[in-house]
């Protein structure tokens, strides 16, 4: 059973909405781009970004990225490649490469929620109703700097209020780290990063990490292990989506095409920082997804991660003739993929 992202309002609300009642100033237009508020908070001691040490660092990286916001119907789609890529998520991880150094991504989340509630598969237990959770969900992916791979940072809003998650998602796509076998509950790692109990995934090669720009949570007067826990674990399973988006968008000749639009422009007000000085939109598209006339989100990642391109048929036994004139019997088989489809054959012997 699959367990995807879900955010509940209250999980995070409980946590920072109190702290805004005194601050009058903090309401933000809610059609600007969360890439756009998340570059304003670096500018302030907001409470959404009290797991951020390095906010220069942040607003560094933001003012780096490329931005794309998804349309619903491609975040409904990122659903259904988040499922396509289960049944093989190691080969997934060493596919999913972000398509430039620094890269963000926003997305309607109902619209992902709601496809996949109409693919039959059960939310988390505290999943709400859709149109109560989030409504936009924003990653900034990066590198690592230090050890390599890439880091994924969840980015969220409820109201007017702007939320990072207090770690990211760390992988890389190189070979496995063997050591990894050897990892002590495994499976719960496995659960909060990719949303199943159990994968192919070395736990080593994909797992909840901060980043250098997260504070040391074990040197903090408090140190809020449990709350950090409860608010990864709401966005459990996002790591799926992202590298399922991230090997579809890279996937343009098996059957995905990629198009960008000029974003709406904000018809509000700029925000004016506290040097007097216009806080600038930051640049970015709207970016659309379209599938090729018979391709489907299972038949593209299986085209990707096993590189077949024939649907599952069955091959006769027959003798194979080699170089050397040797001649070798084959015995029967089936090969293609099924997610491409099945081919069934029917042999009419006649005399």
């Amino acid at each position: 059973m699959l367990h995807n992202t879900k955010v509940s309002p209250g999980a995070f609300k409980q946590h920072a909405g109190t702290l805004y009642a005194e601050m009058p100033d903090v309401k933000l237009p809610d059609d600007r781009p969360l890439i756009d508020r998340l570059h304003e908070a670096t500018f302030d001691n907001k409470e959404g970004l009290r797991w951020i040490k390095e906010k220069y660092e942040l607003r560094t990286l933001v003012r780096k990225a490329h931005c794309f916001t998804l349309d619903s119907d491609t975040s409904a789609m990122v659903a259904d490649f988040s499922i396509a890529i289960s049944r093989d998520l190691e080969s997934a991880r060493r596919m999913a490469l972000p398509p430039f150094p620094v890269t963000w991504i926003e997305l309607d989340n109902r619209a992902r929620l709601q496809r996949i509630r109409d693919r039959g598969v059960r939310l988390t237990s505290g999943a709400g109703p859709i149109e109560e959770t989030m409504t936009r969900v924003g990653w900034l992916i990066y590198p690592d700097m230090e050890m390599g791979g890439f880091y994924a940072m969840y980015v969220t809003a409820l109201d007017d209020i702007l939320f990072t998650s207090p770690g990211s998602f760390w992988w890389h796509g190189g070979s496995p780290d063997p050591a990894g076998a050897k990892i002590e509950d495994a499976d719960s790692v496995s659960k909060m990063a990719l949303g199943v109990m159990e994968s192919n995934v070395c736990p080593y090669d994909a797992f909840p990490s901060p980043s250098r720009l997260y504070a040391d949570f074990l040197k903090m007067e408090k140190t809020p292990g449990d709350e950090v826990l409860m608010m990864m674990n709401e966005i459990a399973g996002e790591l799926r989506h992202i590298w399922g988006f991230l090997i579809a968008l890279g996937a343009g000749q098996l059957g995905v095409e990629a198009r960008t639009s000029e974003a709406r422009k904000h018809d509000g007000p700029l925000r004016i920082m506290k040097n007097g000085k216009p806080l600038l939109p930051l640049e970015h598209k709207t970016l659309h997804l379209h599938l090729a006339r018979k391709m489907t989100a299972n038949s593209v990642i299986a085209r990707a991660v096993t590189h077949h391109k024939n649907r599952e048929h069955e091959v006769r036994g027959h003798f194979r003739h080699l170089k050397s004139g040797k001649l070798i019997p084959v015995r029967s088989h089936t090969r293609g993929d099924e997610r491409l489809g099945k081919i069934e054959k029917t042999y009419i012997v006649q005399k």
